[in-house]
């Protein structure tokens, strides 16, 4: 009995833990399988930002990767996939300027806030009144007037879903506005 295969089809890579374009925030172990009729198990090649790479190998380093497996079968048909994917395990900086924890400030302030990453998404931040108990959104450089004890607070989340918030009590002591052209008799 003789059989015969025949083998016109290049081997199926498939590549999970990662997929393209993703962002990701967390460690991931990419892993790779090979699927063919009549394999060259030697030929499997996969690089990782052009390094060797071994199947299921934990990557952790942040920043911009590119995995790229190729293999042959015993016919010589090649195949190769890549996938491009992100890590960003950093949550936004948040930093907030104008005001410091603590102070005590005689005139109307304003805070400037500003949130830095690489991939920016929501933010939102807060302005409470403890004095009077009201909490309003908060736009930076928006200028606060009225006497009290306050919270400016806030919350940024990244495109990876890493969130950051920070926080700055103070408190504004401002004195009666003088009337104007008073006169006394």
């Amino acid at each position: 009995e003789v059989s015969i295969l025949y083998d016109q089809a290049a081997p199926v890579i498939d590549i999970t833990g990662v997929s393209e374009g993703r962002l990701l925030n967390t460690d991931v172990f990419p892993a790779f399988t090979v699927f063919d009729v009549n394999p060259d198990t030697a030929s499997v090649r996969a690089f990782l930002d052009g390094q060797a790479f071994v199947s299921g190998t934990k990557v952790s380093q942040e920043g911009a990767h590119t995995l790229a497996v190729s293999a042959s079968d015993a016919e010589g048909h090649a195949s190769s996939a890549t996938v491009r994917f992100t890590l960003d395990k950093t949550g936004p900086q948040i930093a907030i300027s104008g005001i410091s924890e603590g102070a005590v400030f005689q005139n109307a302030v304003s805070a400037q806030v500003q949130v830095t990453d690489l991939h920016p998404g929501a933010s939102a931040f807060f302005l409470t009144n403890l004095t009077l108990g009201t909490t309003d959104s908060y736009q930076t450089g928006q200028s606060i007037t009225r006497s009290g004890s306050y919270v400016l607070s806030g919350t940024a989340a990244d495109l990876a879903g890493n969130v950051s918030s920070a926080a700055v009590s103070f408190r504004l002591e401002v004195g009666p506005i003088a009337p104007l052209n008073l006169t006394v008799d």
